[in-house]
């Protein structure tokens, strides 16, 4: 242990070496310390002995990126759409947790580590796909959860309106596009009932 009237040379603290005493101001001393990585610098004895002095700044900074690249991808297109995932379901004060979180909607434990994510869904097949859940009831796990465009994404919000059309259960707007049918006439008809045959009977010519 080192007393208060010890001189450090030679001594290490953390990553710090100290050479030599450099300067004496009353009770305040200070002294040449080079770190482990090369840098030199001038510390206080009381920085020193405190322990809030270890390095030239350079473990700071290994720790703090080796806490962030766990996964080499945190500037990536993928790593912001996992972080807006997690912010719909966790965060109250998020745009979006009331239809998200709010209403029970979870993201499962395996995908509070990214690298689990990013493993079970693949990355982004390209530009302005977004994450889709396959049944709107069930949270963000494996198997309900795949990449898709925006226009896929919008037909299964949980107010798109979806019809049986030959066995099929489709969106008005997938079926307007297999029939010809605008989609206001199918929506107009909908919102009257109509359903079978007589909701994608052909309109009349004017």
């Amino acid at each position: 242990m080192i007393s208060r009237g010890q001189e450090l040379d030679g001594q290490r603290f953390g990553r710090w070496t100290v050479q030599s005493l450099h300067e004496k101001i009353g009770y305040i001393k200070t002294y040449l310390c080079v770190c482990d990585c090369g840098n030199s610098k001038i510390v206080a004895r009381a920085q020193l002995m405190g322990g809030h002095s270890r390095s030239c700044g350079c473990l700071r900074k290994e720790t703090t990126t080796e806490r962030s690249k766990t996964h080499g991808l945190s500037r990536s297109p993928e790593y912001k759409v996992y972080i807006s995932m997690l912010n719909r379901c966790s965060n109250p004060n998020y745009q979006e947790y009331h239809n998200y979180g709010g209403r029970g909607i979870k993201v499962c434990d395996r995908w509070l580590k990214f690298e689990n994510f990013i493993a079970d869904i693949g990355p982004r097949p390209a530009a302005g796909y977004q994450l889709e859940r396959q049944d709107n009831e069930k949270g963000y796990e494996p198997g309900n959860v795949v990449w898709a465009t925006r226009t896929q994404n919008a037909r299964n919000k949980r107010n798109t309106v979806r019809v049986d059309y030959n066995g099929e259960l489709l969106t008005l707007k997938e079926v307007a596009e297999k029939t010809g049918i605008p989609y206001s006439a199918l929506f107009y008809r909908y919102q009257k009932g109509y359903t079978g045959a007589d909701l994608v009977k052909p309109s009349k010519a004017s």
